[in-house]
């Protein structure tokens, strides 16, 4: 018998049929697996990557601080769920557990302001009597004030494995505990001392937890304000271009244009139109344009690059706004992957790039950082300093390869010094001026001042893998200017990993103090410290290389030409990461300590001793070209204010010029004409 099926029921009984066997593959699909290939490694490299792994060289100490950081860990989570819930680290402590006071029994203020308080410890407990269930107590304790605890960063700056047959592994851990307080912010920063014992089970426990040192921070209201969306998120440039960031456009953009990783990209600020208002430029890693954004006076800024015309799509590492040609106005000078650009300001916020600008006597070697202007002679007219850093091997004819030796290294590429002449040229005269001394480190940043307080300005230069440099300006003699590295003699060598540099009066005494950014690292300071660090080197080379691990330093002007090293004893070591002006804000809540004691100054009725300003050649310029004026392109003093005056005597600015260094982390540099 013949049965005839309409199509239409066909089509329904394969749809069917097809929803069932998708259902019934579904239900039945196995988990995912994802293959891994796993590649022989080439043998050249067999032997380094052996050592990777922790324990497998001479730092058996590293395998240790691997184990404890899952531990720390732990920690840290418990630590940042509080209050909501009770602090409860039992698992973490060893049976026989003893600990210490972690809140100090005294604390001496570091400054009396009411937007932020800062407490130190004066006297912390060195014994260890309490058990795990007062310890818990101890350690909400120290906690108190705060609503919530955002970070709870815990790091391990050094480790040793106690001899005998006790099994105990001392540790020192630097904590940051931040969080909110009510409306503001509060913190604790300091130093345990834990050590720890290995359990049955293979788990490290706390068996002893006391504290080394220990800083309190609240800000009752916040200091900041997070406004960038505000002021420009009204701008197509800057949501399509600054807020995706360097990892998004290194992904995105033609291999040809691919940002470099390093992100040395700066900021300037600066009133490139004249109307009292300062503007940001902006700088960017090739294949992308910088921008300008006008400031419009009402809290938000407009996005003018084209109209300006510094649209420039260069990699371009540093900007400085500055008025090179006296007519007035403030020109840009930018550091871009081949070489210095200037343009020249019409006056009416439009910008034409002269191309002759620049007369080096041989190629610049290295990739330019950041520079610094200054009027060195004298002259009137605004000099320019070049930082250099040789990132590719055979920046110059004899030098190549990594920075050698790694504590001092010598064979970074040339910085150099251009002369303006008043006529629209910046001539090389890093010889006739004595800057080729010491000059082949690896330098980020540069800053000028008259640190001796003779009336001419001085210079100083950080530099990675290295010493600072320090060039004292001798001044005119025979119709010469020469500079003389002085760096040693004046106590300021400063071996570490500089990033940046500036000067500031930090204790008010009328002289300019040194305030130098360099790396901090807790992996380092551990492995600097360990028996298999260098074991044939001298103490001499321990201590620098422990001194490169350290972090930023302070210096004190003596008043005599010299400084003094109060970087421990300011406990200034790490109030910045890689920088001269503060933290990273996520990360601390204190990063605007020196900000606002800054501001708290100047509000001040009682003006300090000595005050400073910046000043620039005045314009238009009075004097003849290579004609000695008392005003020089470098902080001075300014005069003492009258018994009862409530200010300065420092005449008010009228005009400004900015600049600002690319290295990393470094703040702007502020020129003010007197």
């Amino acid at each position: 018998m013949k049965v005839t099926i309409p199509r239409v029921a066909l089509v329904v009984l394969f749809l069917a049929w097809g929803v069932g066997r998708i259902a019934a593959v579904t239900a039945a699909a196995p988990k995912t697996d994802y293959y891994h290939p796993k590649y022989r490694v080439p043998p050249s490299l067999e032997s380094v990557l052996r050592h990777l792994e922790p324990g497998h060289d001479a730092f058996p100490e590293e395998k240790t601080a691997e184990e404890l950081a899952p531990r720390l860990s732990a920690l840290s989570a418990i630590l940042r769920a509080w209050p909501t819930r009770a602090v409860d680290i039992g698992e973490l402590l060893a049976p026989d557990f003893r600990g210490g006071r972690l809140t100090p029994s005294d604390e001496v203020s570091l400054g009396n302001s009411p937007q932020l308080e800062v407490f130190r410890a004066r006297t912390l407990a060195s014994d260890a009597t309490l058990d795990g269930a007062a310890f818990g107590k101890e350690l909400s304790a120290l906690l108190a004030g705060m609503d919530a605890v955002r970070v709870a960063e815990l790091l391990i700056t050094g480790v040793e494995v106690e001899p005998g047959a006790n099994g105990l592994v001392r540790t020192a851990v630097r904590f940051d505990l931040a969080g909110s307080a009510g409306a503001g912010r509060a913190e604790r920063i300091g130093r345990w001392q834990m050590r720890w014992r290995r359990g049955a089970d293979g788990a490290w426990r706390v068996a002893e937890w006391t504290a080394l040192e220990h800083l309190r921070s609240r800000a009752p209201s916040p200091i900041f304000d997070e406004v960038t969306r505000t002021a420009f998120g009204k701008n197509d440039s800057f949501r399509r271009q600054l807020v995706p960031g360097l990892d998004y456009w290194a992904a995105n953009l033609d291999a040809v244009f691919a940002p470099r990783g390093m992100g040395h990209h700066g900021v300037s600020v600066g009133d490139f139109d004249g109307d009292g208002l300062d503007d940001i430029y902006v700088s960017q890693p090739e294949g992308l344009p910088n921008r300008l954004f006008r400031n419009k006076g009402d809290g938000t800024f407009e996005d003018v690059t084209e109209a300006a015309g510094v649209g420039v799509l260069d990699r371009t590492s540093a900007a400085l706004f500055a008025d090179v040609d006296n007519d007035g106005d403030q020109d840009l000078i930018l550091l871009t992957r081949s070489g210095p650009l200037l343009f020249v300001n019409d006056g009416k916020g439009r910008f034409t790039r002269d191309p002759d600008a620049f007369q080096f006597k041989k190629p610049l070697a290295g990739s330019l950082t950041s520079a610094a202007m200054a009027d060195y002679d004298r002259d009137g007219f605004l000099d320019l300093y070049l930082c250099t850093y040789g990132y590719f091997i055979g920046v110059s004819e004899d030098k190549a390869g990594p920075p050698a030796p790694y504590h001092d290294a010598h064979n970074g590429s040339p910085k150099v010094l251009l002369r303006n002449d008043g006529h629209g040229r910046f001539v090389d005269v890093t010889d006739e001026v004595g800057l080729d001394e010491n000059n082949d480190g690896f330098s980020f940043a540069a800053s000028w001042a008259d640190y001796d307080e003779d009336g001419w300005p001085d210079l100083l230069v950080a530099n990675d893998f290295g010493r600072k440099n320090l060039y004292h300006n001798g001044g005119l003699v025979d119709g010469k200017i020469r500079f003389r590295d002085v760096a040693a003699q004046a106590g300021l060598e400063d071996y570490g990993a500089g990033m940046s540099a500036a000067f500031v009066d930090f204790d008010n005494d009328g002289h300019l103090d040194i305030y130098t950014g360099n790396m901090w690292t807790a992996a380092g300071q551990r492995v600097t410290a360990e028996p298999g660090f260098m074991p044939g080197a001298s103490p001499e080379i321990h201590q620098i290389y422990r001194r490169h691990v350290r972090g930023n330093s302070l210096f004190r002007n003596r008043g005599d030409g010299t400084f003094e090293d109060v970087t421990l004893a300011a406990h200034a070591e790490r109030t910045g990461c890689w920088s001269a002006t503060g933290r990273k804000p996520s990360t601390s809540a204190t990063c605007c300590s020196a900000t606002t004691a800054r501001e708290d100054s100047r509000r001040s009725p009682a003006p300090p001793a000595s005050t400073w300003t910046r000043t620039a050649a005045p314009t238009p310029c009075s004097t003849t070209t290579g004609t000695a004026i008392p005003t020089s392109c470098s902080w001075r003093r300014a005069p003492r204010p009258s018994s009862g005056s409530s200010g300065t005597t420092t005449p008010r600015p009228t005009r400004r010029s900015r600049s600002a260094s690319s290295a990393p982390g470094a703040a702007a540099t502020r020129w003010e004409r007197g």
